[in-house]
């Protein structure tokens, strides 16, 4: 019981956890955040765990990588496959232009994702795409036919185009520099 502790005014308890990796140097934590609202008078010390391996840093690199090059597969999807997306367009726009026009863009944003120095570029295109292209997938949730197919499938669709969003957002901020996770 090593790890229990009294100050002067409130009970603190060190959690086992912490005094583990104290005693051994675990490198993966750095310090200890000081919880005072849990339990009123009781002090809770958890780790902060950060991991900061050569493989974190592949991963995360490897799904930078994976996401620039299903950007630039669905680019050329546009070229190969035009009438699949047809259906995703408004009536008053002209299909074929726009079509070509944003499967374009989804090359250049992808192939932005894979060059460091415009990588932070890149994804902020591609989660403003992604974001100009979520109405047209609510929409297509409520349509008699969707685009996708069936219903399930665009039920299935919409929430991976928040999973989009939120990687490009991620990668964008891990690219510009503001990311809170330390690598």
């Amino acid at each position: 019981m090593d790890y229990l502790r009294k100050p002067s005014r409130h009970k603190c308890i060190f959690l086992p956890i912490k005094q583990y990796f104290r005693d051994y140097n675990h490198p993966t934590v750095q310090a200890s955040v000081e919880r005072t609202d849990l339990i009123p008078h009781l002090t809770v010390h958890l780790p902060v765990i950060q991991f900061k391996t050569k493989n974190m840093k592949t991963v995360k690199l490897i799904l930078t990588y994976l996401f620039g090059a299903f950007m630039v597969y669905g680019g050329i999807n546009h070229f190969l496959k035009p009438a699949m997306y047809y259906p995703f367009f408004p009536d008053f726009l002209p299909e074929v232009a726009l079509n070509y026009l944003v499967g374009v863009v989804e090359i250049v944003v992808g192939v932005a994702v894979f060059i460091p120095k415009f990588r932070s570029l890149g994804t902020l295109a591609i989660l403003w795409m992604m974001l100009a292209f979520l109405p047209l997938h609510i929409i297509d949730v409520f349509r008699e036919n969707p685009a996708v197919g069936t219903h399930q499938i665009a039920l299935i669709r919409l929430p991976v185009q928040f999973v989009f969003i939120l990687w490009a957002w991620f990668i964008h901020r891990k690219a510009a520099g503001h990311s809170p996770v330390t690598s």
